[in-house]
């Protein structure tokens, strides 16, 4: 975790996400309205401070990959606000926007496929400098720069991808990505598609990057020990919702709701002796074309009570900076004990 994880929320957010929704129109009728609605993200709110890392977890289908889309522009979002450095990203003039979304970038989990076969590496990195109207000196000079800011020699600029490694082009990824200097990157899974001996490499020169250059992260992650490593606070989402959002170190130490405690349960651990108390959710994962009423676990939560199939509980702090979207969370407070 970076030195921003103290000081991050004593000045205003570099993002904000206000009850973001983005709804899928499926089985279209003869007349091309939709029947049906795909609630992949529905009513997520948070935010990221400058310089600091906030990682999305859950399960494959939860809607952390479609969160991180809608911020960048890339996915329209069917109701909410985003805001950039207090500047509404929904709407204002075009230009404001585009400006705003300059200061954003991402770095997609395939390194392979995020790159041009055809293009060659000072290409690919220069592409988005050459847009912006830089010259060809300029981009070049920048371009050499941000090789050497990843690890790169330059003797890389005329080399097609398929000449690197995975490792290697992730650097190439993350150099494109920087750029034109943002203030945040959203990562997609940057290191899942890597062998393992390399995905320390990639996370440490994240780690290095940020400290040098004030960079936020949205780091979207399935993996919880990169999570674990990486992040100064984690948000869980499930079924397109946050259910638990806290400081890294307090939400590894103290799980509160259900869905949160069986995801931290199933982190591999060497204890000898030590027997893991391992929770698992019974059922499968609903539908986001048809979830359930009120609360988004409980087809499959031991704890249900009766209001939680009645409305949907709200993400309120259980205490400071540790939300919980749960109707008996205060419960889970009052009986919390240490997990790390």
């Amino acid at each position: 975790m970076n030195a921003h994880s103290n000081t991050a929320h004593k000045f205003p957010p570099l993002l904000e996400v206000r009850h973001l929704k983005v709804h899928f129109p499926v089985n279209r009728n003869l007349m091309g309205r939709p029947r049906a609605w795909v609630k992949a993200v529905d009513d997520v709110s948070f935010a990221i401070h400058k310089g600091e890392t906030l990682s999305l977890v859950g399960e494959s289908g939860c809607g952390k990959s479609t969160t991180g889309y809608a911020i960048l522009g890339m996915l329209p979002p069917t109701s909410g606000e985003l805001f950039f450095e207090g500047r509404p990203l929904h709407s204002g003039d075009h230009q404001s926007r585009t400006l705003a979304r300059r200061q954003m970038q991402i770095v997609f989990q395939d390194p392979f496929a995020s790159l041009n076969p055809k293009m060659s590496v000072g290409q690919s990195i220069g592409e988005p400098l050459k847009a912006s109207g830089i010259s060809v000196a300029e981009t070049r000079q920048r371009v050499e720069t941000l090789l050497d800011m990843v690890g790169l020699s330059r003797s890389c600029l005329d080399r097609l991808p398929n000449q690197f490694s995975g490792g290697q082009r992730q650097r190439i990824v993350i150099a494109r990505a920087l750029a034109l200097q943002p203030r945040l990157i959203v990562c997609d899974e940057p290191v899942s598609a890597l062998d393992v001996s390399i995905r320390s490499q990639i996370l440490n020169l994240l780690l290095e990057l940020q400290q040098e250059l004030d960079i936020a992260y949205l780091f979207i992650s399935h993996d919880l020990s990169v999570v674990r490593h990486l992040s100064d606070r984690v948000a869980v989402m499930y079924l397109g919702h946050i259910v638990e959002l806290a400081d890294a170190a307090e939400l590894f130490a103290h799980t509160m709701h259900p869905y949160t405690q069986a995801l931290f349960s199933a982190i591999p651990r060497i204890e000898p002796g030590r027997k893991r108390d391992r929770l698992i959710l019974q059922g499968d994962l609903p539908s986001p074309l048809h979830p359930p009423r009120g609360c988004p676990l409980i087809t499959r939560c031991p704890h249900r009570l009766p209001i939680c199939g009645e409305s949907m509980p709200p993400l309120e702090d259980i205490l400071p900076g540790h939300g919980v979207a749960c109707f008996r969370a205060a419960e889970w407070y009052r009986n919390r004990s240490p997990q790390a």
